[in-house]
């Protein structure tokens, strides 16, 4: 089923208006993640060579910071990684609505490789899905992308100069938390986080109201649990050599 799944993509054709060794002007995105802008993605094709730099603002403790990463592939007059039968994810999408159908893509950062569909198609727009994740695209007049949504996700062509302001810190509140927990899991560094509680005793109260003294809000967390064993380096590079050995795929991960 895999082979046939592999001749299948192969034969179906690849975009050609968005694709190919053509040089063109490089088009910008803002990239925001549940509605907040966290950064841009930037998008260049010249002379067989197509060019993906993300920029992905933070800010921890107050203070802004930056992380950029840039991959640079090699393709063909068809928009194809030379030396393989994927094309760069981005690329499939930025220049008009890819056609109906699948062809084998390339999600730039993570390296990872798989069906990339085209479900619905207009002039205007394109969805369907990249790796399994549903996406929806829209385009101007000139077929060029203008906006393009994957889950949580939303790029968002950007005119030229366009800066962002450095994003509020977006895990400040906590992160939701399933499995009948209510409200969010707080992330606390370790200098900051309250000190052990013990149960309120007698001695524990202070004054003629019986004032309990102010403890901490959290109980500490025992070093270990009873039943556990001895931890050890050996041991637990054994544990991590057989997890990796687990998965079939050893792809990098974003």
């Amino acid at each position: 089923m895999k082979a046939l799944l592999a001749v299948a993509l192969l034969a179906l054709p690849v975009n050609p208006a968005s694709t190919g060794t053509t040089a063109g002007t490089p088009a910008r995105f803002v990239f925001a993640w549940r509605g907040v802008p966290v950064g841009t993605v930037t998008l260049a094709l010249e002379a067989g060579r197509f060019t993906y730099i993300s920029r992905h603002l933070h800010v921890r403790e107050g203070r802004a910071g930056e992380r950029v990463r840039e991959v640079s592939l090699q393709v063909d007059g068809t928009g194809r990684v030379v030396g393989s039968d994927a094309v760069p994810q981005a690329l499939w999408l930025w220049r008009s609505p890819p056609p109906e159908g699948c062809v084998k893509g390339r999600e730039e950062l993570s390296g990872e490789e798989g069906p990339h569909c085209v479900t619905a198609r207009t002039p205007a727009s394109a969805e369907g899905t990249m790796l399994g994740a549903r996406f929806h695209a829209t385009y101007d007049g000139q077929g060029k992308l203008q906006a393009l949504e994957v889950g949580e996700s939303r790029f968002t062509a950007a005119a030229p100069g366009t800066r962002l302001r450095a994003p509020p810190e977006l895990f400040a509140d906590g992160v939701p938390v399933e499995g009948g927990t209510e409200g969010a899991l707080r992330l606390v560094p370790g200098e900051q986080a309250p000190r052990a509680v013990t149960a309120p005793t007698h001695e524990a109260t202070s004054g003629a109201g019986g004032t309990p003294k102010q403890q901490g809000a959290f109980p500490r967390v025992p070093d270990r649990l009873p039943g556990m064993t001895e931890w050890t380096p050996r041991a637990a590079r054994a544990l991590s050599g057989s997890v990796h050995q687990a998965f079939t795929d050893k792809g990098p991960t974003a």
